[in-house]
């Protein structure tokens, strides 16, 4: 069995640790995951939407517009330490025999840069 490792968590603008949303419940904001196994420093990056229900209400909703939901994270407030701690609920979940039977399992719930790669 391998062992899934969350490697860094990264936004595009500023360091994950440091954001903090304008409006503590409403808000998104798109976050990549450096995802590896324990064994190697190597990693794959992975990606997730974490949004608020006050911001899929205001953005979606009342404009009669459609979000979908797959690569989303949806909590009522922005928590560093809630987002890792769900993220590496879902690595431990995901770590199976294989990288590739891992990845199968990683796909529910992020996207991943080499998804529809065609060689």
């Amino acid at each position: 069995m391998i062992n899934l490792e969350l490697k860094a968590i990264n936004l595009y603008d500023c360091a994950f640790e440091d954001f903090v949303p304008e409006i503590k419940d409403n808000f998104c904001v798109g976050i990549d995951l450096d995802i590896g196994t324990d064994d190697s420093d190597a990693a794959d990056i992975f990606s997730v939407c974490i949004c608020s229900p006050k911001w899929i209400l205001h953005n979606c909703f009342q404009n009669q517009r459609v979000k979908w939901g797959a690569g989303m994270m949806i909590m009522n407030e922005f928590n560093h330490s809630v987002i890792k701690s769900e993220i590496e609920k879902i690595l431990k979940e995901c770590s199976k025999e294989t990288w590739e039977k891992s990845l199968t399992y990683l796909l529910r719930f992020f996207s991943w840069e080499f998804e529809d790669y065609q060689c």
